[in-house]
C-alpha cells in the first residue's frame, strides 16, 4: 500500500486505485478511474503502478445483500387480483397538459400498466376509483390486493377507511432504506 502523496508543485493528492477505493465509499476501481480521467473527481491522481486489491468490508456487505427473487410467490392469476399502485411526484415540470403528478397501476397477472396524470397528490384515491370501476367493468373481476409502498399514504388511508369489497392491503416495503431492501421494493418501483 503506498502512502499519500502530494505531486510536487500541484495541489494533487496521488492515491493507489485501492485507498481511492476506500476514500471515495467504495466505488469500483474502473468507476474512480473514469471519474479521474474525465474530470469528475479532481484533487486526485492515481497511482499508474497500483493494482485493485481485494476488498474484504465489500465482500462482506455483498454477501448479506439477499437475491431478487426469480419469480414472485404471490403471483395473481386473474386480471385485477392483485395491484400495484404508486405516486411519483411532483414533478418540478408541468406535463404537456399541466399535471405535477403520476399514478401508476400494475396489473400482477397480465402487467398491463395505467397512468393515471394528476395535479395533486389528494387525487390519487379518485385515481383508484376510477381503475377499480375499470377493471370491473372490464372483466367482471373485483381487485382482491393493493399493494403499495405507503410513500403516500393519506390516499391509502382513505382506501382502507372505505374499502367495502373487502381489498387487502400489502406493503412493499418502501421506508426500509434502498440499499438493503431494494429487492423487496415492489412492481412500481
Amino acid at each position: 500500500m503506498s502512502k499519500n502523496r502530494f505531486l510536487p508543485g500541484k495541489h494533487h493528492l496521488v492515491l493507489a486505485v485501492n485507498e481511492a477505493h476506500r476514500k471515495i465509499g467504495h466505488i469500483s476501481s474502473a468507476a474512480i478511474k473514469h471519474a479521474v480521467s474525465k474530470g469528475f473527481i479532481m484533487g486526485i491522481e492515481l497511482d499508474d503502478s497500483s493494482k485493485p486489491e481485494f476488498c474484504e468490508p465489500c465482500t462482506k456487505v455483498k454477501s448479506l445483500r439477499q437475491p431478487f427473487p426469480k419469480e414472485s410467490k404471490t403471483h395473481a392469476t386473474k386480471y385485477g387480483e392483485r395491484v400495484h399502485w404508486d405516486l411519483w411526484g411532483p414533478a418540478s415540470v408541468k406535463s404537456l397538459s399541466g399535471h405535477h403528478y403520476v399514478a401508476a397501476r400494475i396489473d400482477d397477472a397480465t402487467r398491463e400498466t395505467m397512468i393515471y396524470f394528476q395535479d395533486k397528490k389528494s387525487e390519487t384515491f379518485e385515481s383508484y376509483k376510477k381503475d377499480e370501476a375499470y377493471i370491473e367493468t372490464q372483466t367482471g373481476n373485483r381487485i382482491k390486493v393493493v399493494r403499495s409502498d405507503q410513500g403516500e399514504s393519506s390516499w391509502l388511508s382513505k382506501l382502507l377507511s372505505t374499502r367495502t369489497k373487502g381489498e387487502q392491503f400489502e406493503s412493499s416495503l418502501c421506508m426500509t432504506p434502498c440499499h438493503k431492501m431494494e429487492q423487496q421494493k415492489g412492481e412500481c418501483e
